[in-house]
This record gives structure tokens, C-alpha cells and sequence, in this order.
């Protein structure tokens, strides 16, 4: 029986795939019709497990169907991006399927649904082909798609109260033209977080995001607790938003060195007072770092764009509940503008932004724009090369504003208490706003 134990025990399915029992390590292999019951038969052999397991990709096209694990722990790894390619195979969703048990039996409009555990995915490609790769679902009747909402989705397994881990790097995810934000097949890239009338993440964990590519699609971290985010070296193109992060409570996020181009905003950062149906909001402020990233907006499409906006919808409050519930720095980034912009960068009812050494370029309404932002310190931007409709750098009165992805209208008061030191007396500044102080440098 010992000597049993020296040897790896392998199991061959028809499904092909193999399982090391010592190792724990599962290799698929594609078989080049539908590869879904292989690979979820895989995932289900790395729930739970106190080990972590490995599922490795061979080279070539694997076709799958929307899959579901449940508190999966381990990695999956393919042969490197371009040579292990996972292609989305559509399937109709159940009638309610949102509202029931999520399952193997009762999957989602997602390629990967992770519910729980602790996540990495590693060298690969997925994509989704054609205009509508699903066949029509609806969330409720009227709120109908046949996009794909997200290739990974990585949420809270309802009723525990662990934290869910993850770690993507190295993989390329491609969509193709459709009617999502007047350009994509798929709504997100990756999906972090709580869903709508799904449990938030509201246990921790970290999630890591780096060197990856991302063709016509968005990455996107919605309602969660004591999490840290990163997202660092990571290529975007024909994005219509590449990357945001929102509604977060006693957080942190770092982007960092992102190469992106989209279509209508590059980076978001956003706390709103209500937004998702079942009602949950931070509580307590999160902080947020952007970085060293190189962005273009181009086209101007759905809607006039805006490289990184940053929201805090509670200091729109009545005053006597009015808090900061977002601290961000923004530094050393390079953001170039197409004609029609709205403004590079974009401050609504932020308390406390930095916003230092950053550079802009190409055309729109400002390089800067804060519109009720208050003790916010704007230091020695490059917007000499920024063709301003409006101003190099815009202190607002109080007024409407419409900005960022979400698009919607607000009224904010004065910004006050800012400090604005130009990078060149030929850096034209209008302060419209109350008791800032705006130092021209020589």
C-alpha cells in the first residue's frame, strides 16, 4: 500500500480530462465540439478543497457554455494567451434564472460565475463571436439581452461570511462589435463584487488584475467591503469604459499602469448614495489610487467623454448628513482627448482629491474640471498642451453637472477651499467657485 502511495493516481474520463489525485491537478483537453461538462465537472472537483488544486488548459479551442463554481479554490491555467482559447458557446437560460438558486443546472449569462473561494486564472484567451452570442434572456420582463453580461464574474457565496480571493494575470479577453454601450457583445470583461439583488462582497479579500489584454470590454468592481483592488499593467482597446470601481466601502484600489483606449471614459472612481434595488451603500470611505496610466478617449461615443472622473454622491446630501466617503490621488498620468470631450480629468463633490503632475493633451471642454469639490489641491498639471473649449482648469459655481459613466445630472454647490498651483503662467484658470486660491507659477 506505500508503495501505492509514491505513485500518481490518473483517472481518464470521456469527457477528457485527467485528475491527479496527489498532484491535484486536472489537464483538459478540447474536443472540439463542447467542452462545458469537462470543464465543469473540473470546477466541481476543486470546490472546497483545504489544498488548492490546478487546472491546466492544453493548446487549443475549447468551447464553453456559461459555468459555475461554488467556494473554488485552486488556479486555472492555460498554454499562454493565443494558444489555449476559450470560446463562449451559447445556451438558453432558464425563464427566472436570476432570481432562482444559481447552479451548474441554472447557470448565468456569465462564461465563469465563481461564487466564493479563492481564484487565479492565468495564460489565456477567452472570446465571445457575433453580435448577439447568447440567445434572448431577460433579467424581468422588458430587461431583455442576448449580450454576455461578463467571461468571469467573481461575487460572495451567499451565506458565508469568508473572504473571496482572486488573481487574473496574463490572459486576453475579446469581444466582438455589438449593441452594448453602441459598441460590444458583452457588457464586462471581469466582474467583481455584489450583484444587483445578490449578496455584496462584504467580507475582504483581495483581487488582483494584472498584464492582461482586454478587446471591446469593461472591468468593473460594484459593492463590496474591506477589499483591496489592484489593477496594474493591464492594455485596453476599443473599450467603451475600460475600468471602474464603485459603491465601496472601507476599501482600497490601486490602478496603476494601464494602457488604455476607450471610446467614451477611461477610469471611474464612484460612491453614490443609492443605485442598486436592494438598497446597500458604503458606510465608510475608501481610498483610491490612479497612477501612471496612459489614456486616449477617442470617438466621443455613446456620449461626450471624460478620461478618469471621480464621484462622491454624499457630499450632494443635505448638509447635517453630508460625509467623504472617497479619497483619491491622481498622479502622474498621461491622458490624451479627442474633439467633443467633455474634460480630462473630472472632480463631482470630491472632498480632498489630489490631483499632481498629471498631463494632458489633444482637445475638449477642460483638462480639469472640479464642480462642487471642496479643499481639493490641483498641482502642476501639464495643460499647455490641452485645447480647452472652456479652461486649462475649472473651479465650478454651484450648478449641473452631467459627467462621468453613469451620466446622470446633478446639481452641486460652490467648489471651495482648493488650491491650484499651475505648471505655466500661460495655464488659463476660471474659479467660479468660493474662497480657492489659485498660485501661477512662473
Amino acid at each position: 500500500m506505500k508503495m501505492l502511495r509514491a505513485f500518481t493516481i490518473t483517472v481518464f474520463l470521456l469527457c477528457a480530462f485527467s485528475f491527479s489525485i496527489a498532484a491535484q491537478t486536472i489537464t483538459l483537453v478540447p474536443n472540439g465540439s463542447d467542452d462545458t461538462a469537462s470543464i465543469q465537472a473540473a470546477l466541481n472537483q476543486c470546490v472546497g478543497l483545504k489544498k488548492m488544486c490546478t487546472i491546466r488548459f492544453a493548446p487549443g479551442e475549447f468551447f464553453v457554455s456559461p459555468v459555475i463554481a461554488d467556494n473554488f479554490r485552486g488556479t486555472i491555467k492555460g498554454a499562454g494567451q493565443g494558444k489555449t482559447i476559450l470560446t463562449l458557446k451559447g445556451i438558453q437560460l432558464k425563464d427566472n434564472f436570476y432570481f432562482e438558486p444559481w447552479s451548474a443546472t441554472n447557470p448565468q449569462p456569465n462564461m465563469f460565475t465563481f461564487r466564493g473561494g479563492d481564484i487565479t486564472i492565468s495564460r489565456l484567451t477567452m472570446r465571445a463571436l457575433g453580435r448577439n452570442p447568447l440567445p434572448l434572456y431577460c433579467y424581468l420582463p422588458g430587461v431583455c439581452f442576448t449580450a454576455l453580461q461578463s467571461f468571469v464574474v467573481v461575487t460572495r457565496l451567499p451565506e458565508s461570511k469568508a473572504e473571496t480571493n482572486s488573481r487574473i494575470e496574463d490572459i486576453a479577453i475579446i469581444a466582438d462589435e455589438g449593441d452594448i454601450n453602441g459598441a460590444s457583445n458583452t457588457n464586462n470583461a471581469i466582474s467583481w463584487g455584489g450583484l444587483f439583488f445578490q449578496p455584496k462582497m462584504e467580507y475582504g479579500g483581495t483581487h488582483v488584475l494584472r498584464n492582461s489584454h482586454f478587446d471591446r470590454c469593461h472591468v468593473f468592481f460594484l459593492g463590496a467591503r474591506n477589499v483591496k483592488f489592484t489593477a496594474h499593467g493591464n492594455v485596453f482597446r476599443r473599450s467603451s469604459i475600460a475600468l471602474d470601481a464603485w459603491q465601496l466601502d472601507n476599501s482600497e484600489v490601486t490602478i496603476s499602469r494601464n494602457d488604455i483606449e476607450a471610446t467614451w471614459t477611461g477610469l471611474g472612481a464612484v460612491q453614490l448614495t443609492s443605485w442598486d434595488p436592494d438598497g446597500w451603500v458604503p458606510k465608510n470611505p475608501s481610498s483610491w489610487l490612479i497612477a501612471n496610466n496612459h489614456i486616449r478617449i477617442i470617438r466621443n461615443r455613446p456620449e461626450p467623454g471624460e478620461g478618469i472622473f471621480v464621484m462622491d454622491a454624499f457630499h450632494n446630501l443635505p448638509s447635517d448628513q453630508r460625509k467623504t466617503m472617497l479619497n483619491a490621488l491622481i498622479f502622474n498620468n498621461k491622458i490624451e482627448m479627442s474633439a467633443g470631450s467633455r474634460n480630462a480629468i473630472a472632480l463631482y463633490g470630491t472632498k480632498n482629491t489630489a490631483v499632481v503632475l498629471n498631463r494632458m493633451t489633444g482637445k475638449g471642454q477642460s483638462g480639469i474640471a472640479a464642480y462642487g469639490a471642496k479643499s481639493c489641491a490641483l498641482r502642476k498639471n501639464k495643460v499647455r498642451g490641452f485645447e480647452a473649449s472652456l479652461a486649462h482648469i475649472y473651479l465650478a459655481a454651484t450648478g449641473e453637472a452631467t459627467g462621468g459613466n453613469p451620466g446622470l445630472p446633478a446639481t452641486y454647490p460652490d467648489t471651495t477651499d482648493c488650491l491650484v498651483v499651475t505648471d505655466s503662467p500661460a495655464d488659463h484658470v476660471i474659479d467660479e467657485g468660493s474662497n480657492n486660491t489659485v498660485i501661477n507659477r512662473p
